[in-house]
């Protein structure tokens, strides 16, 4: 018997080898260590996060649109390819750093006040840093919806 036993969601057929049975597919000694990843990486079925996770996605999307709003009124240099606004000179690098200190501290302080770990308030932070602009204004715009349901 082999270190992974369970259904193949690609099939659904029970396998308690290394090979799905139907599909063919073989799985490999990382996959087989560690399941929730395997099932999210390669059969397509994502692992449900906790409470806390989409709380600090919601801080984390917050964040960057809210640094995004006031770089956008202090720089006038040139928009890059995923929409972000670039500074032009020190004066504007400063003042969009310190506007993004004190945000990245309150979001800080919020994820303590709402009992947010570390590992769910990094894997969020991972997430949100993979949008671009307009992925984090859906985003925004998705979340700012939900509440007002």
């Amino acid at each position: 018997m082999s270190m992974f036993d369970g259904d193949c969601s690609t099939c659904s057929e029970p396998s308690d080898s290394d090979w799905c049975p139907s599909c063919k597919k073989k799985f490999s000694n990382k996959t087989m260590d560690n399941k929730e990843l395997f099932k999210r990486e390669y059969l397509c079925k994502w692992i449900k996060n906790s409470e806390e996770y989409y709380k600090a996605y919601k801080l984390w999307i917050d964040y960057e649109y809210n640094c995004e709003k006031f770089d956008k009124i202090v720089c006038h240099g040139e928009i890059d390819k995923q929409g972000f606004i670039r500074p032009r000179g020190l004066d504007e690098l400063r003042s969009i750093n310190q506007n993004a200190n004190y945000l990245r501290d309150m979001v800080f302080k919020r994820a303590k006040k709402l009992a947010i770990n570390n590992k769910d308030l990094e894997d969020a932070r991972k997430e949100v840093n993979k949008l671009t602009w307009k992925g984090i204004q859906e985003e925004y715009q998705r979340l700012s919806n939900m509440e007002d349901d």
